[in-house]
């Protein structure tokens, strides 16, 4: 099978086998996204700039074309769907939500997943926080810069410490904690001229103040109107200066009133960004004034806390965004598993990493089988994740009906895994944020 470049004729598109309703993914190399489009008896429509030969055994229409420039992706879709069908489009990149709220008016499809204003109003950190602001709903103070002079006026304004992050962008690039001006500066430097040097990313840094407390991931279905809380995960993360999430836990500490207050909130912000008929992943703290919203993402979340959802509240977030595109109600939460534990695989210093790349569990207590990922192989150089060039290496989650089992298995695996770090030899690289190779893209 060959990918069809834009310009092919409507005649030379492949012939279908069946009249099957067809999904577009649009980006993405997660071969579980492929599946669940499959699973759901639909074919699959893959658009990408340059597509794998291993992806090309999922794919029923390859079709290659820039993602960054809508009007190739749109003219492309629409000689497909003049000689075939297109029934849905799904996507569970950041950067391309925006384009398929785009290509769902653009191809008049009957079913409305998402509108373009609502993909901005999550894509964009500055409307997701104008957004909050004129509904009223606790959110971070903060200030749109445009250079270093602004930015430390900004921070002294606010008030020390305060955070740096782009109005775009996942994987926490350019995000950093700062404690004085020289800091401010130098982390909206960076943001500022990725901005610069590419117009794939939107203007400007933001600046806003630092929330102490703990921090939850929830994951939301909203459909007709109505938003269900699938999941809530007590989020572990790094101090700064640079975030990296450490791991996730369910359930959360949070007493029953607590959890219906964050549903309170999380419901009126999804409302209040115009999300329907769609997923999303908020990361929002609860700080010594309540719950304050941090991100709101129009997509799954990343790593493996699609497989940890489905774990706990039998929900297949995949599935579900297929589902919801096509004009189906996806799937109510049913607590499954009692217990999860996600953990990060991260390092303190760098060096070389080495482990047992073919490990038989013995001797875990839960019948849940254990799913453990390494995103390097034996003999790779690997940074502290407080790098900015570091970050995670891998992950494992597990689960099953008691905390305390979890966390003897996780002990468990991390020993027979052998996973030690031998002294570097070479000079680390530089200038490459790592964490952006296993962030949704």
């Amino acid at each position: 099978m060959t990918a069809v470049p834009v310009s092919t004729p409507v005649e030379e598109f492949p012939r279908p086998a069946a009249a099957r309703r067809s999904v577009v993914l649009l980006g993405g190399q997660d071969v579980r996204a492929f599946e669940a489009v499959r699973n759901l008896g639909c074919r699959v429509v893959y658009v990408d700039e340059s597509i794998s030969w291993d992806l090309l055994p999922l794919v029923d229409v390859p079709l290659e074309a820039s993602l960054d420039n809508w009007e190739q992706v749109a003219t492309g879709l629409e000689a497909l769907a003049r000689r075939d069908r297109v029934d849905a489009v799904v996507t569970h990149s950041e950067s391309s939500v925006p384009l398929m709220a785009y290509l769902n008016r653009r191809l008049k499809l009957p079913v409305s997943s998402l509108s373009l204003a609502a993909a901005w109003n999550c894509r964009d950190k500055l409307r997701t926080r104008q957004g909050l602001q004129k509904a009223g709903l606790p959110t971070v103070r903060f200030q749109l810069v445009n250079d270093r002079t602004e930015a430390v006026a900004a921070a002294r304004a606010i008030g020390y410490p305060v955070v740096v992050k782009p109005r775009d962008g996942t994987g926490g690039f350019g995000v950093r904690l700062c404690l004085r001006d020289a800091e401010v500066a130098d982390a909206v430097e960076v943001v500022i001229q990725r901005s610069a040097d590419s117009n794939h990313y939107l203007p400007g840094a933001l600046v806003e103040e630092y929330l102490e407390g703990r921090e939850l991931a929830v994951q939301t279905l909203t459909w007709a109107g109505k938003t269900e809380l699938v999941s809530v995960l007590e989020t572990q993360v790094s101090a700064g200066p640079v975030f990296v999430e450490l791991g996730y836990d369910f359930p959360t500490r949070l007493p029953c009133g607590r959890i219906a207050e964050l549903s309170q909130v999380v419901t009126a912000t999804i409302q209040a960004l115009g999300v329907d008929n769609w997923l999303t992943h908020t990361q929002i703290r609860l700080t010594r004034d309540g719950f304050k919203v941090i991100e709101v993402n129009a997509r799954r979340p990343g790593g493996r806390l699609v497989a940890m959802t489905e774990a706990v509240a039998g929900v297949d977030l995949l599935s579900a965004a297929v589902m919801m595109a096509l004009g189906e109600p996806p799937p109510r939460p049913r607590l499954r598993a009692a217990h999860s534990l996600y953990r990060s695989i991260v390092f303190e210093q760098g060096g070389h990493v080495d482990y047992d790349p073919d490990p038989s569990w013995q001797g875990l207590e839960s019948d849940i089988a254990p799913i453990v990922e390494m995103d390097v192989q034996p003999g790779d150089p690997v940074l502290p994740y407080d790098r900015p060039e570091g970050g995670v290496y891998g992950r494992i989650l597990l689960c099953g009906s008691s905390r305390e089992a979890l966390e003897r298995d996780y002990d468990r695996i991390r020993a027979q895994l052998g996973l030690r770090l031998l002294p570097s030899l070479v000079a680390a690289p530089s200038g490459v944020d790592a964490r952006q190779g296993w962030a949704v893209t």
